[in-house]
């Protein structure tokens, strides 16, 4: 059954997988048969249950030996992968989440995901039990990190019923995740998060019990699934388990900064910086905030420096740093400093920031961090990779709707990349260099920056998105080098206020002449 998308006007292919009969590009199918079941321990876990899909497992007694346990992760992948924009949602009914879901011990989970592919990861939300909130649905991003690991994103909203709907839909280069808390209840917004729309996941719906040697019970009943996508795609394709290559960016213009720091104090003038904390050193700045001898909550902690340009499209921030010295002072804060490059957005994805940083629980680090607003508030997500290099460059490169974080390291000549994920495609608004003395101004941070340098196909007006470079595109491919001499200025009023405030001035002087002139000349009584 062929659909419209009303926001694209592009063709949707409907799969409702209700009451064990689905329809994919009109053919009939079954609910097990799209999500079919790998291994007999699975198949005790995933069964049906009328015209729904149940997951139920009840685990062993608790292990006696330190760190035994079983398996906690159960899982069920589409037969089939979607493409474009899409959406996957499913009622919801928790029976059981944990044994005592008042005194729960180890979070428990029924969840609905977008499988990973490649450097993409996991995206999911889950209908969950933990010791924090034992009634609420949880997000679940998961990212591959540069040094093999990787890296978890959990955020909590409150549940009040046990049953409802939850979902997720794409809409180009962002992905929305979506609850009803309560059977007649809507469905409302929790977060967004940026997705590449390039890459085709499969759907995952999985059953975790926990990361302890104590596994909690679960029995929740997943229905009505209901599934819309711009291409439903089956055969090998549905299967590949890396995303089509990214090309290599290519830029027409580019700003460097490498001879003459000084124009990056003008062209990145929108600032707080009003203690010197960027000063012009050498061949670079020197980034250098102010301390105290003792906490205080008032104190400026974060130091930036904004662009008055805009970035459109793809482009590529580099810049050179040294780490001269990194410590911490009293207990307070969050317990990091840094020097960041920050893409910030207007859209509702947030930003993103990419930095050299020192933490306590890590210690020297490469930090990724991804600010997400949403509805219960504001979320601060920092992906850490260790490092030992106290200078080098920092690297960031947008291509379509990837990014993709790397680092030289000391002199070392070859790349290093730290990671990449999907982020949108709309104007950084936004590009800024900051210093963060991690929420205590006691905390130490200096270092040093040079040769920066930013490519990109197109510099905008932040306000009017207006195009701030007229000349035009060098041949053969090459990057013009261009000074950011039409960067529009506030023109001045100095001297209208002035001209104003003269002739007021001198029509005050003149009446008073006028009046003394009046008084000599009237007769004298």
């Amino acid at each position: 059954m062929k659909l419209i998308d009303r926001r694209t006007g592009l063709p949707l292919l409907f799969l409702m997988l209700s009451a064990g009969v689905g329809f994919a590009q009109d053919t009939p199918e079954k609910l097990l048969e799209e999500f079919p079941i790998v291994g007999a321990t699975n198949k005790a876990v995933f069964r049906r249950e009328g015209n729904s899909m149940l997951i139920n497992v009840d685990p062993p007694e608790p292990a006696k030996l330190p760190g035994q346990r079983g398996i906690n992760l159960w899982q069920t992948s589409s037969a089939f992968a979607l493409g474009g924009d899409f959406e996957f949602i499913a009622n919801y009914d928790v029976r059981k989440l944990g044994r005592d879901p008042q005194k729960v011990t180890n979070e428990v989970n029924a969840e609905l995901s977008l499988s990973g592919r490649g450097q993409h990861g996991i995206m999911g939300i889950n209908v969950n039990s933990h010791p924090e909130s034992p009634s609420c649905f949880r997000v679940l991003r998961v990212n591959s990190k540069g040094d093999g690991g990787l890296h978890f994103n959990m955020l909590t909203f409150p549940r009040v019923s046990t049953t409802g709907r939850i979902g997720m839909k794409r809409q180009g280069d962002e992905v929305v995740f979506l609850a009803a808390d309560g059977p007649d209840a809507p469905l409302v917004e929790l977060v967004r998060y940026p997705s590449n729309p390039l890459v085709s996941p499969n759907l995952r719906i999985s059953a975790y019990q926990g990361n302890g040697a104590d596994l909690q019970p679960l029995n929740v009943l997943f229905s009505n699934f209901v599934i819309k996508a711009a291409r439903i795609i089956r055969g090998p394709e549905a299967t590949q388990a890396v995303p089509p290559a990214i090309p290599v960016g290519k830029y027409a213009l580019q700003l460097d900064y490498s001879k003459n720091a000084a124009r990056i104090l003008t062209d990145f003038g929108n600032t707080n910086d009003n203690a010197g904390v960027f000063k012009v050193e050498g061949d670079g700045l020197r980034v250098v905030p102010p301390t105290l001898p003792a906490y205080s909550k008032e104190a400026t902690g974060y130091w930036f420096r904004d662009s008055r340009f805009a970035l459109e499209g793809d482009f590529e921030v580099s810049m050179k740093y040294r780490v001269n010295k990194a410590s911490f002072g009293s207990r307070e804060g969050y317990g990091s400093v840094s020097l960041n490059i920050n893409f910030e957005t207007e859209s509702p994805i947030g930003s993103i920031s990419f930095g050299r940083s020192f933490s306590k629980d890590v210690g020297h680090r490469y930090g990724i961090t991804r600010y997400s607003p949403h509805k219960v508030g504001h979320n601060y997500d920092t992906m850490s990779v260790r490092t030992t290099a106290m200078s080098g460059r920092l690297i960031v490169q947008r291509v379509g709707a990837e990014m993709i974080f790397s680092a030289q390291e000391g002199d070392n000549p070859g790349i290093r990349e730290i990671a990449r994920m999907p982020y949108v495609t709309a104007p950084i608004r936004r590009l800024r260099l900051a210093t963060d003395m991690g929420g205590n101004c006691t905390n130490v941070i200096d270092t040093n920056i040079s040769d920066l340098t930013v490519k990109s196909g197109k510099l905008v007006d932040p306000e009017s998105g207006r195009s701030l470079v007229t000349a035009p595109a060098p041949g053969n491919g090459d990057t013009q080098t261009i000074m950011l001499d039409s960067v529009p200025q506030p023109k001045s009023r100095k001297w209208l206020y002035i001209g104003i405030s003269g002739g007021i001035f001198a029509l005050l002087l003149l009446g008073a002449a006028v009046i003394l002139v009046r008084r000599g000349l009237s007769p004298q009584r």
